[in-house]
């Protein structure tokens, strides 16, 4: 064998070596000051009263929660930090599966201002995401709103917490409202 070929086959082993083990970015933050997601809902998931589970060095934990979606279907969203400061949020989904949240996609909610009341909204699963099981991630960061850019951003004070979503296919066919008009043409 060719040490040429040999290289090849090297760089293509490592290659898949790195990509099959990719795994998502650590966040960083401090929320020992009471700079926490306190409660979260979506869907199936309700991690209520969690505030400051997961502060120590970094700020961040993967829940082990999971919840089940279908594609094109819209579901209740809601956020809410812990008493002590007002926190801003952001949410994304790796709609694409590939272990980062860059995709314009991706970042599926933003509270439109720092505070520590109930954030509601409601989420819409892309149509484009790829099936089976994927990331959802949270971020709080204190007294400022989330931008789409912050996934893995070092937060001065701040949380992150981590779903599993598992997107299934739309297998309904498509619904029409429609409504009659009595009209007469001449």
């Amino acid at each position: 064998m060719s040490s040429h070929f040999k290289s090849i086959s090297l760089a293509a082993l490592l290659a898949c070596t790195f990509t099959a083990n990719a795994q998502y970015c650590t966040p960083s933050a401090n929320c020992t000051d009471g700079d926490e997601i306190d409660n979260f809902v979506f869907n199936t998931i309700s991690n209520l009263f969690s505030g400051g589970s997961n502060c120590n060095t970094t700020s961040y934990i993967n829940t082990g929660l999971s919840t089940t979606v279908t594609k094109g279907v819209k579901y209740p969203i809601a956020i809410q930090s812990g008493p002590a400061w007002p926190q801003g949020f952001g949410v994304w989904i790796d709609y694409n599966q590939d272990n980062d949240f860059n995709d314009v996609s991706e970042f599926v909610y933003a509270s439109p201002t720092a505070s520590t009341n109930w954030f509601n909204d409601s989420i819409i699963i892309s149509s484009t995401a790829v099936t089976g099981s994927t990331r959802l991630r949270v971020r709080s960061q204190y007294n400022q709103t989330v931008t789409a850019g912050e996934s893995c951003s070092a937060f001065t004070w701040g949380e992150t917490e981590d779903y599993t979503v598992i997107i299934q296919t739309n297998t309904l066919p498509p619904s029409a409202d429609f409504t009659v008009v009595d009209t007469t043409f001449t």
